[in-house]
């Protein structure tokens, strides 16, 4: 399916019925982009720049179906997800840098059965938990061009590390391995700036191919300190067939998953080389994800220079 035909159903789903609001924090950290790393900026030879974050969140029911026909259902059991987050990169030269980003995560339903259990799946699984790591993702970035507007190209692989429990509709992440091929631009002002990034991912095991990118506008509030709005979106092609089995009652990593997440966040300094992110997100355009209202995500982080060495 063509990627224009897609975009205009996406965007017909917007015009015919009202927002809906939900989230979804991606595992990967290009979503908690930092100033000192991510973006198309190189991160400098002998440079580096690491995070650790965590962000949880749950939910009650699933938006299914595509961007024309997405319904509310009821799950049976409530749905919590709890993510510990790792970010790192490193500039192997002064235009190339290498990424990498990694997840614990924890999943679990609950004890008690909701009012409306039964009412969508009548096949009523049983209550469980699952904490393993999710799929890690290596990326390699190289900036082309440093002009008025900086631009790079990057590449991601995600290697499937994916746990499951298929009769209680667990699992930490895709059943998967992905790549991602993408461009990123940006530009820094006097106390503004602003990047955008797409790329397409392609996945194996007979999940959708989709669109993913992020666009953040940054104003400095003081010398070391960011306000950032910030979103970030995955538009499915629609075209997996990936067997979602009990997956389909806890709404955890379905194919043909798609969402846009907007949200704001303050990056600043705490001392020295330490820094610290606080973010919120909520989201509309939600197709085979979990209904959460809303999530919120806190980090430090911690930044080397090699002239400091």
């Amino acid at each position: 399916m063509a990627i224009k035909t897609v975009l205009q159903k996406f965007v017909s789903q917007q015009n015919n019925t009202s927002l809906k609001p939900a989230i979804t924090i991606l595992l990967l950290l290009a979503t908690v982009n930092q100033l000192f790393a991510g973006g198309p900026w190189a991160t400098g030879k002998g440079n580096a720049f690491f995070e650790a974050g965590f962000t949880t969140k749950s939910w009650t029911g699933r938006f299914a179906g595509d961007y024309q026909n997405s319904v509310t259902q009821q799950l049976n059991r409530k749905v919590s997800e709890s993510n510990w987050l790792f970010y790192a990169e490193y500039g192997i030269s002064q235009k190339l840098s290498a990424v990498f980003n990694g997840s614990y995560n924890l999943v679990a339903t609950g004890v008690e059965l909701l009012p409306d259990a039964g009412k969508d799946y009548s096949n009523l699984l049983a209550s469980g938990r699952l904490a393993a790591p999710g799929n890690p993702a290596l990326t390699l970035k190289y900036q082309l061009g440093n002009g008025s507007v900086a631009w790079s190209v990057y590449g991601t692989y995600q290697p499937n590390f994916s746990s499951g429990i298929i009769e209680k509709g667990l699992q930490t992440d895709f059943n998967g391995s992905a790549f991602t091929g993408g461009l990123w631009l940006g530009q820094g002002l006097e106390k503004w700036y602003w990047q955008l990034s797409s790329g397409f991912c392609a996945r194996s095991n007979h999940y959708a191919e989709s669109v993913v990118g992020n666009a953040q506008i940054g104003y400095q509030l003081w010398r070391n300190a960011w306000l950032i709005a910030d979103a970030n979106y995955v538009v499915s092609m629609q075209n997996g067939t990936h067997i979602k089995s009990c997956y389909e009652q806890t709404g955890l990593y379905l194919d043909n998953k798609g969402y846009v997440a907007c949200g704001a966040k303050l990056f600043a300094q705490i001392k020295g080389n330490f820094y610290g992110t606080l973010a919120c997100y909520t989201g509309f355009g939600v197709t085979n994800s979990g209904n959460q209202l809303g999530a919120g995500y806190g980090g430090i982080a911690y930044k080397i220079s090699a002239h400091d060495n």
